[in-house]
């Protein structure tokens, strides 16, 4: 059992008797994270030392008309991808968060949109949204996904899925959001 996001999270063990350590470990792992977590300079070291290595952000003003919306799309996907990628919102329209925007090759008014980014390789994909919905999110989660099985591409090399467009180039980490961008 795991208490996360307020609500508990049972492992299934087919055969009490076999408990696995390695299996129980990877079930903690993976749900000791909240659903959807905020970037910030507080959560970003947890994010970079996850066990999950994908992370999928939304960017979305804060302060925009419709943002609480746009998250509450991503929380539901969040729950078909948990432990295969790490949820993240990301406030596009704070001035410390400049330069994650700027990362993924992204204008303010490109906002909301979607990010991808894996921290092995550093591949990463954005997609601006016009309109959100559970379908896009899932369908660029599950393209950035697959494009990354089995894939090796040197770092910062964006991964270009058929379903995604492409041109969005790399980088060799992502901003640390302890240092802001210059005024």
């Amino acid at each position: 059992m795991e208490e996360v996001d307020d609500k508990r999270l049972d492992m299934k063990i087919p055969d009490e008797k076999k408990i696995d350590a390695t299996r129980m470990s990877r079930f903690i792992e993976m749900n000791k994270l909240h659903l959807v977590t905020e970037y910030g300079p507080m959560t970003a070291v947890g994010l970079f030392n996850s066990a999950v290595r994908t992370h999928l952000l939304l960017i979305s003003d804060k302060a925009s008309e419709g943002h609480a919306d746009r998250v509450s799309v991503f929380r539901e996907v969040a729950k078909l991808f948990r432990g295969k990628a790490l949820f993240v919102v990301a406030d596009g329209g704070a001035q410390a968060n400049k330069r994650l925007v700027a990362f993924f090759k992204l204008q303010r008014s490109q906002l909301p949109a979607l990010a991808a980014y894996h921290t092995e390789d550093e591949a990463q994909d954005a997609l601006p949204l016009a309109r959100i919905s559970a379908s896009v999110v899932r369908d660029f989660c599950a393209a950035f996904l697959r494009d990354r099985r089995g894939v090796r591409i040197g770092p910062g090399r964006p991964v270009q899925s058929r379903a995604l467009p492409a041109g969005w180039g790399g980088r060799s980490s992502l901003p640390d959001p302890h240092i802001h961008s210059p005024r």
